[in-house]
């Protein structure tokens, strides 16, 4: 049978990559591993995280016993070294905002071969446990018939950088049981089905979640408000009045923009592009 996507694939890179990841983890993060023994050493599987940062992709392709194909947003390519070590990788494409048959047809090829994917059902990491769970995970594992195995991390916002500076940040995975393959509640639409379904995984997820993230996501007000204006002063302190074309209609976009620095780190780059001479 031919299919569109080839499991395992990349496997010299994507080998290396985990062997020099697992060297170096114990030396550069106090990595806190726990259910590891609850990752299934054969047949399809579907491996779903909360997302806070760039790091829970890299402690869950290093510490899955199987070689993990992960589905990923394209939409903000990553520059330097990030860039070329994700191309390297490889990702099966994810474009939010709509469901592509082609990158479903992949993640479905790649758990017909017995292969493992690895997603993050609440898409992007600019608001972490605030975003409504998409239902890619739960519709594959509803077409293929493949469990879930729900993967809780701790906050990994920033912990990169702190691992370039040598901090030895403390990094949280744990791995929990198996779930069995997606059923839709045949009482609702397809539709209100897979949302019962992705909502009830991230649950999952987030009962594994160190209790610190879990009651920063708590505490967050339901109905945030954002204000933004300009203000102008002249050289002695005084207001001056604000010409019309920099009146703003509606700023708030602007300072709610502003109080999401992992959206602004991850845009940076292209905002303000290096350039070499």
């Amino acid at each position: 049978m031919s299919y569109s996507v080839q499991y395992p694939r990349r496997v010299v890179v994507r080998g290396l990559l985990r062997q020099l990841v697992r060297g170096l983890f114990p030396l550069l993060t106090e990595s806190r591993l726990s259910g590891l023994e609850r990752f299934p050493k054969r047949g399809p599987l579907i491996m779903i995280g909360n997302h806070t940062g760039a790091m829970e992709v890299v402690l869950m392709g290093t510490y899955s016993p199987r070689a993990v194909e992960f589905m990923g947003a394209v939409e903000i390519p990553w520059n330097g070294w990030m860039g070329r070590v994700i191309d390297a990788y490889g990702l099966i494409p994810v474009y939010r905002g709509y469901t592509n048959k082609e990158t479903m047809k992949m993640g479905v090829d790649i758990l017909r071969q017995g292969g493992v994917l690895g997603l993050f059902p609440e898409g992007g990491f600019w608001e972490p446990g605030r975003q409504k769970a998409q239902t890619g995970a739960a519709w594959l594992s509803y077409l293929s018939g493949a469990p879930v195995l729900p993967i809780g991390f701790g906050d990994t916002r920033g912990k990169m950088a702190e691992i370039f500076r040598l901090k030895r940040p403390v990094l949280e995975m744990n791995v929990g049981e198996l779930l069995p393959a997606v059923r839709l509640d045949g009482s609702l639409s397809k539709k209100e089905a897979l949302q019962r379904a992705a909502d009830e995984l991230m649950q999952a997820v987030w009962a594994l979640v160190p209790e610190d993230e879990r009651k920063r996501k708590e505490s967050r007000p339901e109905n945030e408000r954002f204000t933004f204006r300009i203000e102008l002063f002249d050289r002695s302190g005084a207001g001056v009045p604000l010409p019309p074309e920099l009146a703003l209609t509606d700023g708030a976009w602007i300072s709610r923009f502003a109080h999401r620095p992992n959206l602004f780190d991850s845009i940076r780059d292209y905002v303000f592009p290096s350039v070499q001479v």
